[in-house]
């Protein structure tokens, strides 16, 4: 088979083609997402600086794994179109949405990472010991109740209720 000959099939990329290579965002463990809306502008603008406050105090390591993203909520999305945006376009292993309040504790960030850690810890010890979540779902409709038995009264046996 001569070179010319050669087709270039998805299996068989062309020479000159360089396979594609995607840069490697770092895994953000928490992100808080915030809807902001234009009638609590100045609400959420206290928010995202309170917010940004508690990012600066905590140590650089936590600083990389936690991150804001927001949307601000112009009219042209619903309130669930903008949720769903956030989630969408966010990257983090855990998220958490701000309240409509938009207030948070002034250790809210802080706090967050550190239940988010204790639940990771919590996992990879379940792991070591060998326990496995079931990928099958209960079904609730399969349970059937059952009527409870006679027992005699001189049984050594007794019902729990």
């Amino acid at each position: 088979m001569k070179e010319d000959d050669k087709v270039n099939t998805p299996d068989t990329p062309a020479a000159d083609v360089k396979p594609e290579t995607k840069l490697k965002v770092p895994r953000i463990l928490l992100e808080i997402l915030v809807v902001g809306s234009q009638r609590h502008e100045a609400k959420v603008k206290r928010l995202l600086k309170d917010v940004q406050s508690q990012f600066d105090a905590l140590k650089t390591k936590d600083q990389q794994r936690a991150r804001l993203l927001w949307i601000k909520d112009d009219g042209t999305k619903t309130p669930e179109e903008a949720r769903q945006w956030l989630i969408d376009n966010s990257y983090s292993k855990y998220y958490i949405f701000v309240p409509d309040t938009y207030s948070v504790k002034s250790d809210f960030v802080k706090e967050a990472l550190k239940k988010i850690n204790a639940l990771e810890t919590a996992l990879t010890s379940i792991k070591m010991y060998g326990l496995v979540v079931s990928r099958n779902k209960p079904n609730p409709s399969a349970v059937v109740p059952t009527e409870t038995p006679e027992v005699p009264e001189n049984s050594s046996l007794k019902v729990v209720k």
